[in-house]
């Protein structure tokens, strides 16, 4: 299926009525459009109705989205659009249950400013894609993703004006499973295994946000997990953020996993196994990844920002991280805010957080340091931190994991 030049992609526009069964093998779908605001995925570009046992085994997604400013001299207005990608479905407003997807994703975005004279004006775009969704304001229940995808952006600007000038931009919010889960939206007993690498290019402002299961998480989020990898592939962002989980999260999540492994190299700010800017709340969840990374703001084995207002209770944290500053740097959280609240969380006392190659004596207020002895015992995980074994495997001396559907 290929869709050029649209708004909306996918087999159906807008379903409004039920899916059922569907299932599409080695299957090729590009997307690309340089209209403005767009909406895309291979099944519908907009779920206001029922999906329900539909898979997407093997394929190759490709989306592509283009905004160019090319007006008259001095306009008030500034230039923007958005795009809502997913695997399956661009934007859910409905319900999708026990739907997988398998496949190789390509997304690719730039934003272009060819005015001829500059007018402090902005043309800018923003990409949010997810494995399975673009956004969510509805449920998704029981379902799956795995593959990997090569993500990149592109922001430029004619050569009429300074080098200072800033009037193109472009920001990519990645996340394996949803790019963003908004208000209203519901995500339980859903899990993503996911490679993802991140390039950009062009000299205007070009920003990353990836989570590994969400990339902003403004709903309800429970019983899910995300394993796989994330990277940088050049060191070319303005800015990038890569977390295990989610980069930002503004709502609820409780018994959560994340297996994210992240590798940075290039200019980035927050890094964290678990989330890397925390508003709200989230609980009995688990951060067990390895990070390696340099040029960060901040870095947290679990978040990298804890901010007023946000709680974070009864989740665990075991694995690696090795930077290059100690600076903003944490085993739990690298900088917690006033008014943030940490209670009831743990972290492996091997936990080793090396500062360019040696392990460093960083202190930790947000978290107490237990052994492996203690942390991986049943009764500790199901007592103290409330996991529930109805979808935790708890098995003593091991990490715990949630139960795939």
């Amino acid at each position: 299926i290929m869709s050029i030049d649209g708004s909306l992609g996918g087999m159906i526009q807008t379903n409004t009525g039920t899916i059922c069964n569907l299932k599409l093998d080695d299957f090729m779908f590009r997307f690309s459009s340089n209209t403005g605001d767009s909406k895309a995925g291979t099944i519908a570009a907009i779920n206001k109705g029922s999906i329900k046992n539909c898979s997407v085994i093997g394929g190759t997604i490709v989306f592509s989205q283009k905004w160019e400013r090319s007006v008259g001299r001095y306009t008030t207005q500034n230039s923007s659009t958005t795009g809502f990608f997913g695997g399956a479905i661009g934007v859910n407003e409905g319900s999708i249950e026990s739907c997988a997807l398998e496949a190789t994703f390509s997304v690719d975005g730039s934003s272009i400013n060819t005015q001829k004279e500059y007018d402090g004006r902005m043309c800018s775009l923003t990409i949010y894609f997810g494995g399975m969704c673009g956004r969510n304001t509805g449920t998704i229940y029981k379902s799956n993703v795995t593959g990997h995808s090569l993500s990149s952006i592109y922001a430029m600007k004619n050569g009429y004006y300074f080098s200072t000038d800033l009037c193109a931009c472009c920001i990519l919010r990645e996340g394996g499973f949803v790019g963003i889960n908004d208000e209203g939206g519901m995500i339980s007993l859903c899990h993503v295994g996911f490679e993802a690498k991140i390039s950009s290019s062009g000299i205007m402002e070009r920003y990353a946000d990836y989570g590994g299961f969400v990339s902003l998480n403004n709903g309800s989020i429970q019983y899910c997990s995300s394993y796989g990898t994330a990277g940088q592939t050049n060191n070319a962002f303005s800015n990038c953020n890569l977390c295990g989980f989610v980069y930002n999260n503004n709502g609820s999540i409780s018994n959560c996993l994340s297996g994210v492994d992240i590798e940075s190299t290039g200019t980035a700010n927050y890094l964290a196994g678990f989330v890397g800017y925390n508003q709200k709340t989230i609980q009995n969840s688990v951060s067990n990844t390895s990070i390696n990374a340099k040029g960060y703001s901040y870095l947290g084995g679990f978040a990298a920002r804890n901010t007023s207002g946000g709680g974070i209770m009864k989740c665990l944290l075991v694995g690696s991280a090795a930077g290059d500053k100690a600076n903003n740097s944490g085993i739990f959280v690298a900088c917690p805010d006033s008014g943030s609240t940490t209670a009831k969380c743990y972290y492996d006392k091997s936990f080793a957080f090396k500062v360019n190659g040696v392990v460093s004596a960083l202190t930790e207020a947000s978290a107490e340091a237990y052994s492996s002895d203690s942390l991986l015992r049943k009764e500790f995980l199901s007592g103290t931190l409330s996991f529930d074994e109805t979808y935790w495997d708890l098995t003593d001396g091991e990490i715990p994991v949630l139960l795939v559907n």
